[in-house]
């Protein structure tokens, strides 16, 4: 079997991949473990699972509702489509819809999917009782109410009252994961960001409306109010940043995630990605919303991969390897778990993806190439998380 080991997804031509309690325990060429199971990994190549670092999981039951409609028309926190599109349906139907999603994410590779949530735990832990995929997710999550303009221009921020229930709410996740910064004065961000809720993450600079309305309102952009206010571990999209607003950011130790697929059928433009990497930002990939976009990485890194060399018309602009390395090793370090997965290495989680070479991928010169530009979900034979296999095809033959 080959491999793309490390995070910086050096090729091993032959090689075995030995998993002991949920952990790689060690990469290299071994005889067998006397009743060990064994996948028969000729023909295949391992690679970290995918980090899907941004998605809603909470419109998946709104698939394709407003493409042709501008953002704000879909996903404003208090009148979107997104928010009165939910309104009719049962939380049944919306854990089979997000179970569904989850099944699709791990059937194309992806064990670790950073879930932006809008609401109470309820539908989370009904989801988590439907789905055996329930466990590649980490949820984060948000207030239950927005400042408005008066509330932002005025400084008002939350209550004692609104502060504890939220800090009780924040118990039941795994971090913090705000909408746009336009929504909460820079009181309301402090307050939250004094919470114990470990990671932070907030959308900024997705359109250039977003950042029209934060400077007539602040006088600041969105990503200057954000990290004096919030300090954020995490930014999403950045699309409208300028080239301040990128310098600010990674001087103060932050990442992002680009959302390419999102941003253009939204309108809003494409991510700055050669001023983002020669930032020195830590760079995760999203699929973001379910009812805008499939959650298939696939798919997102091709799109990374060309939407960046056609911006600045450089064939050159962008490696293979970094947009795969967004996907995996930098998506993991983005999100702040770099420690436990993204990576094919001992001693990290047993997050691996086996991949058929022998398919749309035979004949490769530059496998990073392939997989960021041929292979797709048909090609992933399975998909192992923690060294559970939670998706196999009849390809990951075992031997015993």
């Amino acid at each position: 079997m080959a491999a793309l080991t490390g995070t910086e997804l050096e090729l091993v031509q032959k090689t075995d991949i030995l998993v002991s309690n949920g952990k790689i325990a060690a990469i290299g060429e071994h005889d067998a473990t006397a009743g060990a199971e064994v996948i028969d990994g000729r023909g295949l190549v391992a690679i970290p699972g995918f980090v899907n670092a941004h998605v809603h999981l909470n419109d998946s039951p709104l698939k394709d509702i407003g493409v042709g409609r501008k953002m704000q028309e879909l996903v404003d926190p208090t009148r979107g489509l997104k928010r009165t599109g939910l309104a009719g349906l049962s939380l049944e139907a919306r854990a089979d819809a997000m179970s569904s999603a989850l099944a699709e994410m791990v059937a194309a590779g992806v064990t670790t999917a950073v879930n932006f949530h809008e609401e109470g735990s309820a539908i989370i832990k009904m989801l988590c009782e439907r789905s055996a995929n329930a466990p590649i997710l980490i949820n984060l999550c948000r207030p239950p109410s927005y400042s408005d303009t008066e509330a932002i221009r005025g400084n008002s921020g939350y209550s004692d009252k609104e502060i504890a229930s939220f800090s009780r709410t924040l118990e039941e996740f795994d971090g913090i994961g705000l909408s746009g910064a336009n929504e909460y004065s820079s009181l309301a961000m402090e307050q939250i960001s004094m919470l114990g809720g470990g990671f932070r993450a907030i959308h900024a600079a997705e359109s250039s409306e977003t950042v029209a309305v934060s400077r007539r309102i602040t006088g600041m952009s969105e990503v200057e109010r954000v990290i004096e206010h919030y300090k954020p571990h995490l930014i999403i999209h950045m699309t409208n940043a300028d080239e301040h607003d990128i310098r600010l950011a990674a001087g103060k130790g932050a990442a992002v995630v680009c959302c390419p697929r999102s941003n253009a059928i939204l309108g809003t433009g494409s991510p700055p990605v050669r001023q983002l990497l020669d930032s020195g930002m830590n760079i995760g990939l999203g699929t973001d919303n379910l009812m805008i976009n499939s959650p298939d990485m696939f798919r997102e890194m091709d799109f990374m991969s060309r939407i960046s060399r056609l911006s600045g018309l450089d064939p050159a602009a962008i490696a293979s390897a970094d947009v795969l390395r967004m996907a995996t090793a930098w998506g993991a370090a983005a999100v702040g778990i770099s420690g436990r997965t993204g990576a094919l290495r001992a001693g990290l989680d047993a997050d691996i993806v086996l991949l058929d070479l022998n398919g749309r991928m035979a004949g490769t010169r530059d496998i990073w190439s392939s997989i960021v530009h041929r292979a797709g979900p048909d090609d992933v034979v399975a998909t192992i998380k923690k060294g559970v296999l939670l998706h196999e095809t009849p390809r990951a033959m075992r031997l015993n």
